[in-house]
């Protein structure tokens, strides 16, 4: 098993009426090109402890193949999150994708463990892009899962388990089950896509136990699937599919396929998109109760439709009732063009613990943090929801520039991870950096307030600088912090704390430089903030890691005379011509004389100081320390100044 970093994520956000977020946490993939984050959901209680588990699939994941992918999976607990997956699942082959598309299955071989899906659409098992979806039942281990059936598209070039969910019960047997679309499989013309369901079972049949198709070609018809709930009321469970039709001129189009369990073709509701060009069912959402009304809700995502601006999007929702109409009961539309607003949606879950299902919308080419550096929107459910509430949540940033094209939205998905009745909010990332550049992809967790950690973190960075290691980081506090302790680690060496006291800005705004013989020799390492709160509680943000080029450190030679009379001499020899600050300070710290501000040549130059304050007043007789600063180094040295 390997590790996945775990960071505090920098969440901005814009006109927001909903309570930010809390113990925000970022997992990264392992390598560049991981792509980790792209698919992404809360899948129930894996190893059945009462908490819920969520995965995170890295499809570019190159360790049993190039591509061949991985799935990372988080096992739930009443505390914060820890750095690394509980379980990783490496199930393809080269190219296979493995993880593009990951969900729950509910209880689908009926025991009292839930149970996973994986796909992997680009599997070439019995044809170049027949696709393959794995399954996996849960278990007490808390290690591994138990390897299931393996699915497998009809031919080549069907890309089966695109998309898949499961955890619904279409056919009412007490089992659930499973869907899985194939867009591209051809059935009904060129890329009319077909779905399939899987009924639970330890064994499920090969074919599937109901097959739906695209009306016509180009539809590509179950390219986004979601559990419905029970949109009527009528004890089966329903399923909604999209069929976005992105190769045409058309609006695109969803179909919510209504349980039954007579044998006969299920019954579809239409719902059609407004424009040509919408791609309206390029994502689809259901399995939660917007407005409380007995009827589970759907929503569907058009992100190319100009919403009030160009390609912003918009989502629309669909009430349940008995009967459900194809009329929608509310629409929303991106912040600013270009958005793509609607390109994943989740509405199963409730984060403000208020007995309604909330919405959360992911924009994943959204500017506002960069160039599609990409942002998610939160709304909270009402009748069906609350415009107004919208909450505007950027992504995750280490380092100045690095959130651009992250794509922060390409997946979301609520859970529930630390059982405290408050859903919490999951999104992925797939083109983020870590903070050595590396493109490995994020996923970040976002929890409500009243979680352990008893502070919100705005943003970290962390700038290397040769022998010394620069961290700064913004917190919102509540009153209930004390303060933080940093820590430090290299390799597998155990944490080490690096700062003597207790550290505790009123102003949120924290800067620590961690400068010692280690750093200077550079390398790789890790940090972590330990957050104590006035209760005694601790809890931990991080680790970062950051790479540090070993230090050619600038020389600071003795001052002479010293002591000095009057006026002293300060000698700085330079490896390299570089920007430099130089500058007296007292005993207490305070800043007396500048020297210097600017460039030092290579070589040794001899500044000279009179003696005298930026006033030109003569300092009085004690001990002063004089200060040489870069962008890579600083030292101090002491001089005595007597009158």
């Amino acid at each position: 098993m390997r590790h996945v970093l775990l960071a505090a994520a920098l969440i901005v956000a814009t006109h927001v009426a909903v309570s930010p977020a809390r113990a925000q946490g970022i997992f990264s993939g392992e390598l560049a090109g991981d792509d980790f984050g792209t698919g992404l959901a809360g899948v129930g209680d894996l190893n059945n402890d009462g908490f819920e588990d969520f995965a995170v699939g890295a499809p570019g994941q190159d360790d049993a193949g190039s591509d061949a992918g991985r799935v990372y999976i988080f096992l739930g607990r009443a505390e914060n999150i820890g750095p690394i997956a509980d379980i990783v699942l490496s199930g393809g082959d080269g190219g296979d994708h493995f993880g593009y598309a990951v969900a729950g299955l509910g209880r689908f071989n009926n025991d009292i463990y839930d149970d996973l899906a994986v796909g992997s659409p680009d599997s070439d098992a019995g044809g170049a892009g027949r696709g393959r979806v794995h399954i996996y039942f849960g278990n007490s281990s808390g290690t591994g899962l138990t390897a299931g059936p393996i699915l497998s598209g009809q031919q080549g070039g069907d890309h089966f388990g695109y998309a898949l969910d499961g955890g619904f019960d279409f056919n009412d047997d007490g089992r659930t089950d499973l869907a899985v679309g194939s867009p591209d499989r051809p059935t009904g013309g060129a890329r009319a896509g077909e779905v399939r369901i899987y009924f639970g079972a330890s064994s499920p049949t090969a074919l599937g136990d109901v097959i739906l198709t695209g009306d016509q070609s180009q539809d590509w018809f179950g390219a986004s699937v979601s559990r419905a709930g029970d949109v009527n009321n009528d004890n089966f469970g329903d399923l909604v599919v999209g069929a976005p039709q992105p190769f045409q001129a058309n609006s695109g189009k969803a179909y919510v396929i209504f349980g039954r369990s007579d044998g006969q073709a299920p019954v579809r509701l239409t719902l059609t998109g407004e424009f040509g060009g919408d791609r309206f069912g390029w994502a689809v959402a259901g399995g939660g109760n917007l407005d409380s009304d007995g009827f589970d809700d759907v929503a569907v995502g058009a992100p190319r439709q100009d919403a009030g601006a160009t390609q912003n999007g918009a989502v629309y929702v669909f009430r349940g009732g008995n009967p459900m109409n194809n009329v929608s009961d509310a629409k929303v539309g991106g912040r600013e063009s270009g958005d793509e607003f609607g390109s994943s949606l989740a509405i199963n879950g409730d984060w403000d613990d208020d007995n309604h299902s909330d919405l959360v919308v992911g924009a994943p080419l959204s500017d506002d943090g960069g160039n599609q550096a990409g942002e998610i929107n939160l709304f909270l459910g009402a009748s069906p929801i609350d415009a107004g509430s919208r909450g505007v949540y950027l992504g995750p940033r280490l380092l100045a520039g690095f959130a651009a094209s992250d794509n922060f939205g390409t997946a979301v998905h609520f859970v529930d991870y630390n059982d405290d009745g408050h859903s919490d909010v999951l999104a992925g990332a797939p083109r983020a950096n870590q903070v050595n550049g590396d493109e490995t992809g994020f996923a970040s967790l976002q929890f409500f307030p009243g979680s352990l950690v008893p502070v919100q973190l705005l943003g970290m960075t962390l700038v290397p600088g040769g022998d010394r290691i620069t961290l700064d980081w913004r917190v919102e506090d509540d009153g209930s912090l004390l303060g933080f302790h940093v820590e430090r680690r290299s390799g597998e060496h155990a944490w080490i704390r690096v700062n003597a006291n207790l550290l505790r800005e009123p102003s949120g705004h924290y800067r620590f430089v961690d400068s010692d013989d280690d750093i200077e020799i550079g390398g790789n390492f890790a940090y972590r903030l330990v957050a104590v709160g006035r209760s005694g509680i601790t809890d931990t943000f991080g680790p970062w890691t950051v790479a540090n080029a070993a230090s050619i450190r600038p020389w600071v030679d003795g001052a002479y005379p010293n002591p000095a009379p009057a006026g002293v001499t300060v000698p700085i020899v330079m490896p390299e011509s570089a920007l430099a600050v130089v500058t007296i300070f007292d005993s207490a710290g305070r800043q007396v004389r500048r020297l210097h501000n600017g460039t030092l040549l290579k070589g040794r130059t001899n500044l000279w100081w009179d003696g005298a304050s930026d006033d030109g007043t003569r300092v009085p007789a004690g001990s002063y320390w004089y200060r040489l600063e870069t962008e890579r180094t600083a030292v101090s040295k002491k001089v005595v100044i007597l009158r």
